[in-house]
């Protein structure tokens, strides 16, 4: 199998390779497998680079959950450039900013946000949007079927040059590029929103990143083995929680559950359709659940890796959730600026009520005096420094 991989482009394409028939990515129904993935992945990537994305170029993807989410995403770490998640909710000027912020160049937006973005594409450095329907890549039926009913919805697209679709894209045969591999490069910018005026762009190295997906995918294989996870996804992607449990299993062989909004149902039905193993979200997702109605008429047996974060953990909620479903409730606490966890609860550990684990092993951490910077004695509060060996200042 070679050594580790230097980039996430690297990591994706040998899983692709060693099992391309194994399942990706789960989404309303289909399963995509990762050859599917990756072939999209190659043909976008090239259909980008031939309109001029290049490596270190900035790309915002700004539409919900999907497949096409995903493949966006691994096309641009094939060509080296740097994406930029946004959650789809944002509105126009909080777009306008991160656009110019990052001076992002590029898109992808789904067609029902089109009208926020077209409202302040002109004060932006965007040159060219990407637009995706949430049904694309749905075998045509599925799309017919859902239209005609009125269950997928559609947003108005203007058309013009700089105005693309997916689709045709993914339709071109160019050849893929070779990918830029640049280890120590910037994979992506996550906005965080801080305490104070507007969001602040964090980025992440191809390094971090994978040793962050390593360290939180390490927390449940006391449970499950390696390749036979199916993580349900209950935190977004645009969110580090989301993307180091969610894309963190795409590099690893491991499946994905996606639902392009939370609905407590639809994310119960999931869990007991495709035996997920793994549940993430955060603790007001777990106290939802516990308090649905209806939690009791869904079988969530498969369940093995349950964790927390974004959040502190009351324990109440982990004492129900365990009462509940025979499954501690796992926490962990982390940031965007840390590229996901400092501390992990790993499955299986003896842990103090309410403790987040311990220190991962990628990270360095120590707690402060904020007034001298020296450090405290054990057991005394102070302030949290961390740090890592592939972080990006």
């Amino acid at each position: 199998m070679g050594g580790p991989a230097r980039t996430i482009a690297e990591a994706f394409r040998g899983v692709a390779a060693r099992f391309p028939q194994r399942t990706a990515v789960i989404f309303l129904g289909e399963r995509y497998p990762y050859a599917q993935i990756d072939a999209w992945s190659d043909r976008l990537a090239a259909s980008l680079a031939r309109r001029g994305v290049r490596c270190g170029d900035r790309a915002i993807i700004y539409a919900p959950h999907s497949p096409q989410w995903v493949v966006a995403w691994i096309a641009l770490q094939k060509l080296g450039a740097v994406a930029v998640p946004v959650t789809h909710v944002y509105g126009p000027e909080d777009l306008r900013f991160i656009a110019s912020d990052s001076g992002a160049e590029t898109v992808f937006c789904a067609d029902t946000n089109f009208g926020h973005l077209d409202k302040v594409r002109a004060r932006t450095p965007l040159r060219r949007v990407i637009v995706t329907g949430l049904a694309d890549l749905l075998p045509a039926w599925k799309r017919i079927a859902g239209h005609a009913l009125d269950r997928i919805p559609r947003g108005k697209v203007r058309a013009g040059e700089e105005v693309l679709r997916l689709r045709d894209l993914l339709s071109e045969r160019t050849p893929p590029p070779p990918t830029d591999s640049a280890a120590a490069g910037m994979a992506e910018m996550l906005y965080t929103g801080g305490t104070t005026a507007f969001p602040k762009g964090v980025p992440f190295s191809q390094a971090l990143f994978l040793e962050a997906c390593e360290q939180h995918l390490a927390a449940a294989r006391a449970l499950i083995p390696e390749g036979e996870n199916v993580v349900l996804q209950g935190a977004p992607l645009h969110h580090i929680l989301g993307q180091v449990f969610g894309l963190g299993a795409l590099l690893y062989g491991e499946a994905m559950v996606l639902l392009p909004k939370t609905n407590l149902d639809a994310l119960l039905e999931h869990i007991e359709r495709h035996q997920a193993k793994t549940l993430i979200g955060t603790p007001t997702l777990y106290r939802m659940l516990l308090e649905h109605d209806r939690l009791d008429q869904y079988d969530l047996s498969s369940l093995r890796y349950c964790f927390s974060g974004g959040d502190v953990l009351p324990i109440e909620t982990g004492n129900r959730w365990k009462e509940r479903t025979g499954q501690p409730l796992l926490q962990g606490y982390g940031a965007t600026e840390t590229c996901g966890g400092v501390a992990m609860a790993r499955a299986g550990e003896e842990l103090p009520a309410g403790s987040a684990g311990k220190v991962c092993a990628h990270q360095e951490a120590l707690v402060v005096d904020p007034g001298t910077l020296e450090a405290v004695a054990a057991g005394e509060p102070g302030e949290l420094l961390v740090s890592s060996k592939h972080m990006v200042s």
